[in-house]
């Protein structure tokens, strides 16, 4: 009977991640909820993962606000800096003409596949501080997801599309992604702007707001132009955000110089890229620099690492 239960279930998982998506946050949960009832196997290699990940816990970076969700931060300098040097000698051998998904105002340089084990990158994404930080703020086991280096260039007409408006990320409940500014970026740079947690929770529920649909104009967001936060600042300037309760956008580049970014984003098991119609789209990840990893590391790319 069970068996029955879960073939059917799988059968209507597109409209699941559909719903998921695309519902207000109170109808993720319970979504979720049944998801997490045919999935209990999944789920319990979290109690596995957080013991080894506390086997590694250290004194963390930093702390977010949980009704904020938002924090300029400080890292490790001396990898931060190694990160902005390896991110800006990709961005100089990557063709800008390239398109990525349609987005001429956001090009994907590199993702979490190209980076060897070794490199500068991967070990400021999996340092048990930074871990430490993340897991404390999201009270649970983090999954590196992805680790991306994003330009944002300069942009020639006044029209706005995807991420460029108001906006939640959609694929968690909760997430935390962590933003190295690789070049200076100024007002004028497209900068992400995000709005705090408390504020973004209030419009959601007065504005009935469906994660997954944007604001196509910033009329709501006006009245809170003292309560935002706009990531800019100098190179190896860091910060904090979870973008998937905070509303943010960004990429509305006005200068040539445009804006370059390392980003590293950490989900939880429950985010959909993990449920199995997803499976394809995260197995990609399964790449020779990712292999031969510690045990430690391995709960950090889990699912992913293991092929699950």
């Amino acid at each position: 009977m069970f068996n029955k239960l879960e073939s059917l279930l799988l059968k209507f998982m597109p409209f699941f991640s559909w719903a998921f998506e695309h519902r207000t946050k109170k109808t993720r949960q319970i979504i979720l909820n049944i998801l997490k009832f045919f999935r209990n196997d999944f789920y319990k290699t979290e109690i596995k993962s957080q013991k080894i990940i506390n086997n590694n816990i250290s004194i963390p970076y930093f702390e977010v606000d949980k009704n904020i969700g938002i924090k300029k931060i400080n890292l490790d300098k001396k990898l931060v800096n190694e990160c902005v040097i390896d991110t800006e000698n990709r961005f100089k051998n990557f063709d800008l003409n390239i398109n990525t998904k349609g987005k001429t105002y956001l090009k994907k340089i590199t993702q979490l596949e190209d980076y060897d084990k070794n490199s500068a990158v991967f070990k400021l994404a999996t340092h048990p501080k930074l871990i430490s930080s993340v897991s404390n703020y999201l009270g649970r086991a983090p999954i590196l997801f992805n680790i991306q280096a994003l330009y944002s260039s300069q942009q020639i007409n006044n029209e706005l599309s995807g991420s460029q408006f108001w906006h939640t990320d959609s694929s968690d409940l909760i997430g935390l992604k962590i933003w190295i500014l690789c070049s200076n970026v100024g007002a004028l740079d497209g900068p992400t702007i995000c709005l705090g947690k408390s504020e973004s929770d209030f419009i959601s529920k007065k504005y009935f707001h469906k994660h997954g649909s944007k604001f196509k104009n910033d009329d709501i967001f006006d009245k809170y132009k003292d309560s935002v936060v706009k990531i800019l600042g100098k190179k190896g300037t860091s910060f904090a955000t979870d973008t998937y309760n905070c509303f943010h956008m960004g990429s509305r580049t006005k200068s040539r110089n445009g804006r370059l970014v390392l980003m590293i984003n950490y989900v939880t098991r429950d985010s959909i890229y993990f449920w199995p119609c997803f499976r394809k789209l995260v197995s990609r990840k399964l790449n020779k620099n990712i292999k031969n990893l510690s045990n430690y590391q391995k709960q950090l790319l889990f699912p992913i690492s293991l092929g699950l």
